[in-house]
């Protein structure tokens, strides 16, 4: 048995508990602390207390910023009657350290409970493993490029050792995307991979980005439908412009076979991104509803938004909060300032997703590279088609955005969470018949091998625990 002490959020961002127990087979054998009643009934249902009720009941006073030193104001004794302690013969009954919500706290409750996190005392949270539905690589290796198996694993263990335990291996725009499709289905068949994201070929000329020109293209039927066989299933989305041609056909084939049209590399007017948003929702079946697509790195590759022309921005921020549309954001300080992540999670609650677009820098240092047979420079953080101004992928992953977001503290780490783990579960369909998919997480049932990381007072990964195995 491995007891794992911290504030524990389930993929929701709800509070459930002060810790998790493993035990030797790697199976969650309890939940200490439960917010809810028994660890099998309520607990294995996914029917999960909601953390605004326990401060009600125990007399809590949240901020919004819970992670604020003097966020929370705890009571003692009402503390230890709710077993948000655990008490044990060994626990002290004095003021001496005590393992409290969040680990071990040399301070006890008299300074309100958080104290300065110590290293040496164990863990300040516990989140589920973070889900990254668009990402190209990372350690070193490009899903786009580096077909062979050794490689395609180098890439996911880069991601899954800093807490990505579930991942989306994304294409790029390619003459001939087969070799890569039949290389990555074997890793999603193991459930080392989630899915396939193909983005492109069917994209806006003039919103590229790092897109090979000469594999861009309109529409084809017979060619998607051939990918879409190939794939097993496993293809999730495909990055579309809705204002190419066939750009409806190929989104009405897409949720035909189970995958999300997701709309960017686009310079569609308002008007068409609106009229395929409605399409999509017209056509979508209950197997992909209530979120039938998503956007795929919103403000980059598309129209700015403008006053006189707001263009698609507008109208895929305007779906979201409607609960239409997921749209993903690369939080990584790079593709988008940090205070506009914010505002727009903010607005679209629980339709926002952090992704990486990660390619084959992820983890790795500055220097040279390729996504999708172009050349990649590396500086300052961020990555470049060689010789222009052009972002080519992201550089970051999960784990580095849930650490800048939650850091600047406008967003709680609740919400950073949701957009880490149940967003993008729910946006790329990973949840096929209500079962969750080897690496993920979204609410902790007893008996069954958990995916979690643990985060220190900085929100830096600490441990990653993948299907109950300590990576």
């Amino acid at each position: 048995m491995r007891t794992f002490r911290g504030r524990v959020l389930d993929g929701n961002g709800t509070f459930v508990g002060t810790g998790l127990v493993v035990d030797d087979d790697g199976k969650l054998a309890d939940i200490v602390g439960a917010t809810y009643a028994g660890q099998s009934g309520l607990a294995e249902q996914g029917v999960l207390a909601q953390e605004s009720d326990l401060c009600k009941r125990i007399g809590l006073k949240k901020s919004h910023n819970p992670t604020a030193e003097h966020a929370i104001n705890i009571d003692h004794e009402q503390i230890s009657q709710h077993n948000l302690w655990r008490q044990d013969s060994s626990q002290p009954e004095d003021d001496s350290p005590r393992e409290g919500i969040y680990g071990s706290d040399s301070h006890g409750v008299a300074d309100g409970g958080l104290g300065r996190f110590r290293e040496e005392h164990g863990p300040f949270y516990i989140v589920p493993g973070f889900v990254d539905i668009h990402c190209h690589g990372g350690g070193g290796t490009s899903f786009p490029d580096d077909l062979g198996p050794e490689s395609i694993a180098l890439g996911i263990e880069a991601h899954r050792r800093r807490g990505t335990t579930a991942l989306v291996a994304s294409l790029v725009s390619m003459v001939d995307p087969l070799p890569a499709i039949y290389a990555l289905v074997p890793f999603c068949q193991s459930g080392e991979l989630a899915g396939i994201h193909m983005e492109g070929p069917y994209v806006s000329p003039c919103k590229a980005g790092a897109q090979n020109p000469a594999a861009i293209r309109e529409g084809n039927l017979a060619e998607l439908e051939e990918w879409l066989v190939a794939g097993d299933g496993w293809i999730r989305t495909m990055t579309v412009a809705p204002e190419i041609p066939q750009a409806r056909d190929v989104a009405e084939m897409l949720l035909r076979y189970g995958a999300k049209p997701s709309w960017g590399h686009t310079s569609a007017t308002a008007t068409q991104a609106a009229e395929a948003i409605e399409y999509v929702l017209e056509k979508s079946s209950s197997a992909v509803a209530p979120m039938p697509q998503t956007a795929t790195h919103l403000f980059n590759a598309m129209p700015p938004l403008s006053h006189r022309a707001p263009g698609p921005v507008r109208e895929y921020i305007q779906a979201a909060r409607r609960g239409e549309i997921a749209v993903e954001l690369i939080a990584d300080g790079v593709h988008i300032a940090p205070e506009l992540v914010e505002d727009v999670a903010d607005y679209v609650g629980a339709s926002a997703v952090f992704v990486t677009d990660a390619m084959a820098a992820a983890g790795m240092p500055e220097g040279s590279y390729q996504l999708g047979g172009l050349a990649v420079d590396v500086r300052d953080g961020a990555a470049r088609l060689a010789g222009t101004d052009t972002i080519a992928g992201g550089c970051s992953m999960l784990a580095d955005q849930v650490a800048l977001m939650a850091g600047r503290g406008a967003l709680s780490l609740e919400h950073i969470v949701q957009a880490t783990v149940a967003g993008p579960v729910r946006a790329a369909s990973l949840l096929r018949e209500g079962r969750e998919a080897r690496g993920i997480t979204i609410t902790y049932k007893i008996g069954a091998k958990p995916n979690f990381v643990v985060l220190d007072a900085d929100f830096h990964v600490r441990e990653v625990i993948r299907e109950g195995v300590v990576l």
